[in-house]
């Protein structure tokens, strides 16, 4: 459940205890950022970092706040810096990407865009599958399994795409 107006109170509460407590400030930021409160969020993601300057975590929040006010070159730099700070972290990498596709680089974004498959099913978005991932090869007689994976709007715009595979007569297996 995501009560996000309770857990701004509760850390405003929290900090007028302690004004400059980490957890409580990222919680804060997080909430204000799910509520629309944007600019409230950068200034507190930004005053994290002061006190967390190789935060991942704080870096990958403050480039997603910065990206839904448009300010797109401050975001991917806060993404970058987020890689940096922890290369292994799949968020980052996928938020540069959108970037990059945002931006109008659909080669870097859509190269970056394949750190999804890295997110698990636990994290909520991408289910592991057996079989091999098609990179454009000749089928041969060969099923193609197609998996929607983004949102409805997303699986109309890529469904153009399924008449082609259709007319080449390969089998097709939709989910």
């Amino acid at each position: 459940m995501r009560r996000f107006s309770d857990s701004e109170q509760m850390s405003r509460k929290g900090l007028a205890l302690k004004p400059d407590e980490p957890d409580a400030l990222l919680n804060l930021a997080v909430a204000l950022r799910a509520q629309g409160e944007v600019e409230e969020a950068i200034e507190i993601f930004n005053k994290l970092l002061v006190v967390r300057p190789g935060s991942s975590g704080v870096l990958s929040g403050l480039g997603n706040a910065l990206k839904d006010v448009g300010r797109h070159e401050e975001a991917e730099r806060a993404f970058r810096r987020a890689i940096i700070a922890k290369p292994d972290s799949v968020g980052p990498w996928l938020q540069l990407g959108f970037q990059h596709l945002v931006n109008g680089d659909f080669k870097m974004g859509w190269l970056l865009s394949e750190w999804r498959r890295l997110l698990t099913e636990t994290d909520g978005h991408y289910p592991s599958f057996t079989q091999p991932v098609w990179t454009g090869e000749e089928l041969d007689d060969k099923t193609i399994f197609v998996f929607f994976e983004q949102g409805i709007g997303d699986s109309v715009q890529f469904s153009r795409f399924l008449p082609r595979l259709a007319s080449a007569k390969r089998v097709i297996a939709f989910v």
